[in-house]
């Protein structure tokens, strides 16, 4: 008994120390709540979105404004411009401790103390998350330690069910991702897109509503028309659903502005629940040579049957200028 009430001490000893950090480590860790992880190319979730929202906010930054929850070659580019103007160095886009830091003092008002440099905040925030974590493990040693000495004065025990796999959760929508960058050219593959159930019945991907936005300089593309290809599939050997002539707008563009339209395609192709499906879409007879400017295809809406709500986005750019 005695034995018993001392451990049950040590516990609650060792639980006020817990809560003495822990005001100490929320604050300190305020700058890690609205990114919480490294970002690259090919990340998805909330942070990217929040990231995207951010960047977006500064057109010199983010032009194209897309939050799709997608980390793709555009926000990689707002990211490099992010850092640049910024004066963080790598400018790679790639976004680490320093620019997570940064983000999250602009985001949250300047509220980092201007005598700390980022890098001093995270050895800071490294620390007192160490201290609390050490703190912790020592609470569930003695936790253990504890149950362990209560059972062996049991005669005997009481057997416990078997554990079983949680059943697996469906949402009632689809996302939609797939983000890609192009050289202009005569004959080309635009990109992919993938299309994801998230329910728990098949549902059939009806039409694929593309925002095709134009910013191209060279007069002879001012009223030039070429094909447009969405194939069941990610390559040439895959069916084609369907084919359509696009029209560019005679207009050019004021700066800074896209001429837009909206192109529709039939897909007809059914999803089993929980399974993915990729889409690409291919340009022909784009006719040359082109100067500058570019042409973005983003899906705007997915419709299916049944109808579901669409996550996500997909941004497909054909550049004069990518190599």
């Amino acid at each position: 008994m005695n034995w018993s009430m001392g451990m049950k001490k040590q516990i609650f000893l060792a639980s006020i120390l817990v809560s003495m950090f822990v005001p100490l480590v929320s604050s300190a860790a305020t700058l890690a709540v609205s990114f919480p992880r490294d970002l690259t190319l090919g990340a998805k979730g909330e942070d990217v979105s929040r990231l995207q929202d951010f960047l977006a906010k500064d057109s010199t930054i983010y032009p194209e404004r897309l939050v799709t929850g997608y980390f793709g070659a555009l926000t990689q580019k707002a990211v490099i411009r992010f850092q640049q103007k910024n004066n963080i160095t790598p400018t790679r886009g790639y976004v680490g401790p320093l620019t997570r830091t940064k983000l999250a003092v602009l985001i949250s008002g300047g509220a980092e103390s201007d005598s700390l440099t980022p890098s001093q905040n995270n050895s800071d925030l490294a620390s007192l998350l160490k201290q609390l974590a050490d703190l912790q493990a020592q609470i569930l040693a003695l936790q253990q330690t504890t149950t362990e000495a209560a059972t062996t004065t049991i005669a005997t025990t009481t057997p416990t069910a078997p554990t079983l796999p949680a059943p697996p959760t469906f949402e009632n929508s689809v996302t939609i991702s797939g983000d890609s960058t192009v050289r202009l050219a005569e004959s080309l593959k635009m990109g992919d897109i993938t299309v994801t159930n998230n329910s728990s019945s098949t549902v059939t991907v009806f039409h694929i509503k593309l925002l095709m936005k134009e910013a191209l300089d060279d007069a002879n593309m001012r009223g030039a028309t070429f094909k447009i290809t969405l194939r069941n599939g990610s390559t040439t050997f895959d069916e084609a659903l369907e084919k359509k002539d696009v029209t560019v707008s005679i207009a050019i563009a004021a700066s800074g502005t896209y001429n837009t339209q909206f192109i529709t395609f039939y897909a007809g192709v059914p999803i089993p629940a929980s399974m993915s499906k990729t889409f690409s879409f291919w340009g022909e007879v784009l006719k040359g040579p082109f100067n500058n400017g570019e042409i973005q295809f983003v899906v705007s809406s997915i419709l299916t049957v049944p109808d579901l709500p669409n996550k996500g986005g997909a941004a497909l750019i054909l550049s004069a200028l990518q190599t």
